[in-house]
């Protein structure tokens, strides 16, 4: 395949490509709605706490791992949505972040 044909066939898949079809953009709402959801957690069952304080306390109470994991919840519901959608770069980078909010559950559960 010569330049020519490699440069038109690029230009093919970008017309083709869904628009909102991006890794970083999947990366992004994948620690965006986590956080979100986080917050959300918070605001729903301490009224006056910050969400600092709040976070000291799951620590104290060692189940800020599990408070994580239900806050990564909404990822799958994102996942699926894009992956209807042919969205495949932002499921990628949702994906990812997942895989790095699980490690960080991870570490959380058996380090602190």
């Amino acid at each position: 395949m010569n330049e020519k044909e490699l440069l038109e066939e690029l230009e093919k898949e970008e017309k083709t490509t869904p628009a909102g079809n991006s890794y970083f953009l999947g990366l992004a709402l994948g620690f965006v709605v986590p956080i979100i959801a986080l917050v959300l957690f918070n605001s729903s069952i301490t009224r006056n706490d910050s969400l600092i304080s709040f976070i000291n306390n799951l620590i104290s109470k060692n189940i800020l791992a599990s408070v994580i994991s239900v806050t990564v919840l909404p990822n799958l519901a994102l996942f699926f949505l894009f992956l209807k959608l042919n969205r495949v770069k932002t499921v990628k980078g949702i994906l990812t972040s997942t895989v790095i909010l699980a490690i960080i559950v991870f570490i959380a559960k058996f380090a602190i």
